[in-house]
């Protein structure tokens, strides 16, 4: 990605993203009452709050096949957003994001796998379909975010920080 963090506003988010995931891109797609892609975006009134997450970026995971085993270049986070992206630098399917094995252990339902294990296992899954190179984009999740549209000049700030 070329952006270190992407923005989605809770009620401007879907499979198809309207505008560029930042302050500014929601701005002005709030400023002009939408776009091509969202049109009848009602303009909000100066202080307008609006929730959303973020996901902060981090360097893609190389995950490679060697002698038909999976390996990684390193290991995400439990708590990451992962996805098989379609090539170097580019997305993803929703099918291709990546969710951890949950079950119940000791009577609570909690994750039975580690990330790595779940993205592993996605790997073989989908062996036939891969390249001997894969792409996974990798980011830390925000969630609970607060943005606050201000109206002169047009922008989009975030109330609350991480």
């Amino acid at each position: 990605m070329a952006k270190d963090r992407s923005i989605y506003l809770d009620d401007y988010t879907c499979e198809m993203q309207p505008c560029d995931p930042t302050l500014e891109g929601y701005a002005a797609l709030l400023a002009a009452g939408g776009n091509e892609d969202w049109p009848n975006v009602a303009i909000p009134k100066d202080g307008q709050t609006f929730t959303g997450s973020a996901l902060v970026w981090k360097p893609d995971i190389i995950a490679t096949r060697l002698g038909g085993k999976w390996s990684l270049s390193r290991n995400p986070d439990d708590n990451d957003f992962v996805a098989v992206r379609f090539g170097e630098g580019l997305g993803w399917y929703p099918d291709h994001i990546i969710y951890q094995e949950m079950g119940l252990v000791d009577g609570e339902y909690t994750q039975t796998e580690t990330m790595a294990e779940a993205l592993l296992r996605w790997f073989e899954e989908n062996d036939p379909c891969c390249d001997d190179t894969e792409f996974v984009a990798v980011a830390e999740s925000q969630n609970g975010l607060t943005f606050q549209y201000r109206s002169d000049p047009p922008r989009l700030e975030e109330v609350t920080k991480q």
